[in-house]
């Protein structure tokens, strides 16, 4: 699941929710305890991060998790796990660094990050006073917050409201509802389609006329389409016209652009279908995951196992819900990567290229849906945010990391 966004370039604070499965968890440890890291993590001193643009896996050496789960401190060492991986000459010199750097451990399942500028209002009227990523612990039902200067991080909201979230503030597979988060009030903003309940709202993202889109899997039910609690028998892409939702005088930060919340116009509003009308494919979007608002066109990720998803490009929605779609790109891990994970997350840069998580790392096209190349992590990828201190900052299975960028 997922950072909500708007289509501006720029990394978005998205305050639209979505939560689902059956029920939100109110107990919970705050930090879980550390996992076992992947066999590709070395120590190595951060001053000698390697500027050569090297496209070969890290080295393996043995490491022992800590006793406590702790954040990563900005010390002489630090944890580096991945590579990159080009595929197209170029690629690497998007990246000052050829290799993440860990800087939270001990998660549950790591989900959302969203960057947080300095003077922003998140879920009360109190700025920020430093950069931050916040993102959830999906599993524990914890928003938690990391500030690069400092190395720095804990719990920032608990409990999240997000148990089985893919979105921070929260795009989760709890109440089976999308949700606005004000001050810790939950608004609801959907809940039911034709009085069906919807199925697990999993990704969404704002567009630049403030409609809201959402993808409603079946991600949240233990036997996913043959669920027997299932009211809506597909899955779908849905919209929530900006005209159902109103400013409040709320001042919180969702943008680059400071603009209220809008909020939805209880009683008022419409859930309106989004109809995929796909071009080019042999079958329809099976399992919907994430949605990107970018340009007057939706990105959205369909997440297939074993390594066969695949992502698609769909221009404007016209006023009839109708969005013509083509396939955009298709998932494929080279030899030698561990092919873990699935369709998730995504992005697109300032220069029209789709960042999006899936098996194996990070996968990278080119405007025209070539595939560059990739951020090796061999882990579970959920997924990842732009950080406005030029990196790209990525919640992998139990850890918070990041890669320094060269972009615009």
């Amino acid at each position: 699941m997922k950072v909500a966004s708007a289509s501006s370039t720029a990394p978005v604070v998205q305050v639209w929710l979505a939560v689902a499965v059956t029920s939100i968890v109110t107990a919970y440890l705050l930090i879980a305890l550390p996992s076992t890291l992947p066999d590709s993590i070395v120590h190595k001193p951060a001053s000698a991060a390697s500027d050569s643009r090297t496209t070969t896996a890290a080295t393996t050496t043995t490491t022992t998790a800590a006793p406590m789960p702790i954040p990563v401190e900005p010390t002489p060492q630090a944890l580096y796990v991945g590579s990159l991986i080009e595929e197209v000459t170029g690629f690497a010199d998007l990246f000052a660094e050829t290799e993440l750097r860990v800087h939270v451990r001990g998660l549950k399942w790591a989900e959302g990050p969203t960057w947080v500028p300095a003077g922003a209002r998140i879920l009360t009227s109190v700025p920020t006073t430093q950069d931050q990523v916040i993102f959830s612990d999906t599993k524990t039902n914890i928003m938690h917050y990391f500030i690069p200067a400092t190395g720095k991080s804990g719990p920032f909201l608990t409990p999240s409201g997000c148990y089985e979230s893919n979105d921070v503030p929260c795009d989760s597979h709890g109440a089976r509802r999308v949700i606005l988060l004000v001050n810790g009030t939950i608004i609801p903003l959907a809940e039911k389609y034709r009085g069906a309940r919807l199925n697990s709202p999993n990704d969404l993202t704002l567009d630049a006329e403030g409609n809201i889109f959402f993808t409603d899997p079946s991600y949240g039910f233990n036997d996913r389409e043959l669920d027997t609690r299932r009211e809506l028998r597909e899955n779908n892409v849905f919209k929530i016209p900006s005209a159902y939702i109103k400013a409040s005088s709320h001042n919180c930060w969702i943008g680059p652009r400071i603009r209220p919340i809008r909020r939805y116009l209880a009683g008022k509003s419409t859930l309106d279908p989004v109809k995929l009308r796909l071009t080019g494919l042999d079958t329809p979007l099976f399992r919907p995951n994430g949605i990107y608002a970018h340009n007057q066109k939706l990105y959205i990720a369909n997440c297939i196992p074993d390594n066969q998803g695949y992502w698609v490009v769909c221009e404007t929605v016209s006023a009839n819900g109708m969005a013509t779609c083509e396939p955009f790109a298709q998932e494929h891990v080279r030899s030698g990567v561990k092919a873990i994970g699935a369709a998730d997350g995504l992005k697109v840069d300032s220069e029209g290229r789709l960042w999006a998580t899936a098996a194996g790392g990070v996968h990278v096209f080119a405007p025209d849906g070539t595939r560059l190349g990739m951020v090796r992590t061999d882990k579970k990828t959920g997924n990842l945010a732009f950080g406005g201190d030029g990196r790209l900052y990525l919640t992998v299975d139990d850890v918070l990391a990041s890669i320094a960028l060269v972009l615009t």
